[in-house]
């Protein structure tokens, strides 16, 4: 008999109110799943387990390193100082997702990242049956099974999204075909064979709309704290009502639904009662902005030797850019004299730099924030998906608040390929750090261009956008998870 285990991790900081006014568990971290969704308390600890677990697992880092800072970043050639190779040779190992090299350990973190992220999809699955089975039967406050459930599909959606997005191919358009991952929206051990991107594209699509509708309950004001329900409290850090439909903008614009996407990218600005930050002094990782974060409670002590105060120019684990990269980067020589991202974003020491995107906040409110979605995304998306004035409007009104002056504004993108290169290069400033920038260029297909002067493949062929499925999974029999 095949047994699952759902992994609770009490980290009693993860929500900014006590764990303790409604996690009733058992202090051992693995609890029989059918013990476990007893009552209401249970179905939330579960899906705050979900949370925590997409923070790292045993598999993988994912969304506290892998697929933010660390290796998402790697393979769009972010970092360019310390010691680090440089060589165009060594750089391209980064690319080689079949073989193992010293030092360059691509297809390890490839078996890392899928694990992870299927053992959160577990997780997700089998808190989604039990809410189906019993869910209405023990949740009896108002709400609350509508928003659980919300939420759990919106999360299937995000991580499925990822793997698309990673796994996926290059040419959406014409190899939608092509099989990429599976598909498991039950908790069993039975082989399943990977799904066509396109087939993949409807089934997350539905969680999506599912998720809408459950979440639609979700009007709670995102920024503030729920004093009557403390577990509605911190919405920014959950897959709440407007995170969902800022996803589903993410989504449309992937899939290649661009109408679609400005549909929810708009109604996202319109009405989610944020505003995109215009000063880094507090709020470095620009959670003012952000529609969907992880709060890490120990985000100092994890990342110490990787983002520090004092910059070491020879390390090599501090994520460190050259000062002259940072400045080409950020356009300081014409635009970006003014632009907050790098007159506040980083500490500059001996011509090297390191963001501060990711070191510890004395200020509670910004401190150990981890943004999976931000407001400016949505502006960007509008930038690509309408035209003329309209389109520039959205990307002007970034590019003001973060300090370039209005007499820098564009007026109109005069190709689809000078509006693509706007976009790359706010792209590359907005999202540093937070493993957008890859998935940008990918969806693209950029191939290369001049300041490039590290990256070590030309041109960027799809095979190099194109994930590799793990060995492991050729047979599909592993399910990360479960035990027999």
């Amino acid at each position: 008999m095949k047994t699952l285990y759902i992994s609770i991790f009490l980290l009693f900081s993860f929500l900014s109110f006590s764990c303790q006014d409604w996690l009733d568990v058992h202090p051992s971290t693995e609890i029989e799943a059918d013990e476990f969704f007893n009552d209401e308390s249970g179905f939330k600890s579960a899906l705050t387990g979900v949370y925590t677990l997409m923070l790292g697992n045993e598999y993988s880092t994912l969304y506290s390193k892998d697929l933010m800072f660390d290796f998402m970043e790697e393979l769009a050639m972010r970092y360019d100082a310390g010691s680090r190779a440089t060589d165009a040779e060594t750089r391209a190992k980064y690319f080689d997702y079949v073989n193992e090299y010293s030092g360059f350990c691509s297809k390890t973190y490839l078996n890392n990242i899928w694990n992870g992220m299927y053992r959160d999809i577990v997780n997700i699955n089998n808190l989604l049956a039990h809410l189906d089975e019993t869910g209405r039967e023990v949740i009896h406050t108002p709400r609350m099974f509508e928003i659980i459930k919300g939420e759990a599909l919106g999360l299937r959606a995000f991580h499925y999204l990822d793997l698309l997005r990673m796994w996926g191919p290059a040419d959406m358009a014409t190899n939608g075909s092509r099989p990429v991952v599976p598909f498991r929206t039950k908790v069993g051990y039975e082989q399943i064979a990977p799904m066509s991107a396109d087939s993949l594209t409807l089934m997350i699509e539905k969680d999506l709309l599912d998720a809408e509708v459950l979440l639609e309950v979700d009007d709670f004001d995102i920024a503030a704290n729920n004093t009557e329900i403390p577990f509605f409290s911190d919405r920014q850090h959950r897959m709440n009502k407007w995170a969902l439909k800022a996803l589903m903008a993410r989504f449309y614009l992937y899939t290649n639904q661009p109408e679609k996407a400005a549909v929810k990218a708009k109604s996202v600005i319109d009405s989610c009662g944020l505003e995109l930050v215009g000063t880094l002094t507090k709020d470095q990782a620009m959670f003012g902005e952000t529609l969907f974060a992880l709060d890490y409670y120990n985000m100092e002590s994890s990342y110490e030797g990787i983002f520090e105060e004092v910059i070491d120019k020879n390390s090599s684990s501090q994520k460190l850019l050259n000062e002259n990269t940072v400045r080409s980067l950020y356009e300081v020589s014409t635009v970006g004299t003014n632009d907050i991202r790098f007159t506040q974003g980083f500490n500059t020491a001996s011509g090297v730099c390191m963001s501060k995107k990711f070191l510890a906040d004395d200020n509670a409110d910004y401190k150990n924030k981890l943004p999976l979605i931000r407001l400016s995304e949505m502006y960007y998306i509008l930038a690509e998906t309408l035209s003329g004035t309209e389109a520039t409007d959205y990307f002007n009104k970034i590019r003001n608040t973060r300090g370039i002056s209005k007499r820098n504004d564009i007026q109109g993108f005069a190709s689809k390929e000078q509006m693509v290169e706007e976009l790359r290069k706010e792209y590359a400033k907005d999202f540093l750090g937070e493993g957008q920038y890859f998935f940008f260029l990918k969806r693209h297909q950029i191939r290369s261009f001049e300041s490039w002067t590290l990256w070590p493949v030309n041109p960027m062929l799809d095979q190099y956008y194109e994930f590799v499925i793990p060995d492991g999974e050729k047979e599909w029999g592993n399910v990360p998870g479960i035990e027999e």
